[in-house]
């Protein structure tokens, strides 16, 4: 499986994703529904998601639950929000008794993951009210009514920049012929192009090209040495 950008390398920002954090932070706050952000493995959906959740959080709570571990949804919502145990009566009367007018966001990472009892539970927060984003490949929701909204891959010039922002000391290695092979081969997807860093990283840089030997003037025979000139007086020179 591709591994997810690292979430603590700045975040890669191009005008899609952007359009899409703006989207998902619009229906953090006005839709009743829930929301689903779908991408395949590796497509980056944690990383923007971490980004929406630290714009999201300047103005409300998020509670942040990855199905992809084992968990418990109540007792999970319950803990972040500090809530007493009481809140969990009545789900999810009880939880919103507890809350007052406070209206959190509820983020699911490894929708996919959902079974039928936590997709019920689910269910119910949403239709109180409460805002709710999923975060997976697309599964896990059957017939639940959802809002996708997809997390598009980067474009040809975004893998090249991407990759180059994430090489660090290894930047002049990756030629343009490299990004444009690494772009096809991964489909502009972040996770695979990762592997392609990865693999870079584990193999040593090429050569330098050999350099040309300077050339050096033949020692001259000294059967072929001519005899240096003396310096002769003009009195040397007279006959007498």
């Amino acid at each position: 499986m591709p591994p997810e950008p690292d979430l603590n390398t700045p975040y890669f920002e191009t005008p899609a994703r952007t359009e899409r954090l703006q989207l998902l932070s619009h229906l953090a706050r006005n839709t009743t529904g829930p929301v689903y952000l779908r991408g395949p493995d590796g497509a980056g959906k944690t990383r923007l998601m971490q980004r929406l959740r630290r714009e999201l959080q300047e103005q409300t709570a998020v509670v942040w639950v990855d199905l992809a571990e084992p968990v418990k949804l109540m007792a999970a919502v319950i803990r972040q929000l500090g809530l007493p145990p009481e809140a969990a009566d009545d789900w999810p009367i009880g939880l919103n008794q507890a809350l007052g007018t406070r209206k959190p966001v509820i983020v699911i990472d490894g929708a996919d993951h959902l079974d039928p009892t936590v997709r019920a539970s689910l269910a119910a927060l949403a239709d109180s009210g409460i805002p709710l984003i999923l975060v997976g490949r697309g599964g896990g929701v059957d017939d639940w009514t959802v809002q996708f909204v997809d997390l598009p891959p980067f474009d040809a010039a975004e893998s090249a920049a991407f990759l180059r922002g994430q090489a660090g000391i290894d930047a002049a290695r990756i030629t343009d012929e490299l990004a444009a092979r690494s772009h096809e081969a991964t489909n502009g997807w972040p996770g695979g192009l990762l592997e392609v860093l990865h693999g870079l990283a584990d193999s040593p840089p090429p050569p330098p090209p050999p350099q040309r030997p300077s050339v050096e003037a033949a020692p001259v025979p000294k059967d072929r040495q001519r005899a240096p000139k003396t310096s002769r007086t003009r009195k040397d020179r007279l006959p007498w």
